[in-house]
């Protein structure tokens, strides 16, 4: 079966039953894609966006990073 996650997305769901990926990964794929990817391997999963804003070295300004959460259902 072709995969078209990085091997350690199934491996981590598998093992923890979730599995965070990168914004990259989530822009290149689509969501929609990587829940239909996830289906065929046998996992029936949510994807949510999770935000965290991170001071910069001056605290003027804070920069918000994004993580995609892939959780297994």
């Amino acid at each position: 079966m072709n995969e078209l996650l990085p091997a350690w997305v199934y491996r981590n769901l598998e093992r923890y039953g979730n599995c965070s990926i990168g914004n990259r990964i989530y822009t290149e794929l689509g969501h929609d894609a990587i829940l239909e990817d996830l289906k065929k391997h046998g996992f029936i999963c949510q994807i949510r966006i999770a935000s965290k804003k991170e001071p910069t070295e001056h605290f003027l300004h804070c920069r918000e990073e994004q993580y995609t959460i892939i959780e297994v259902l």
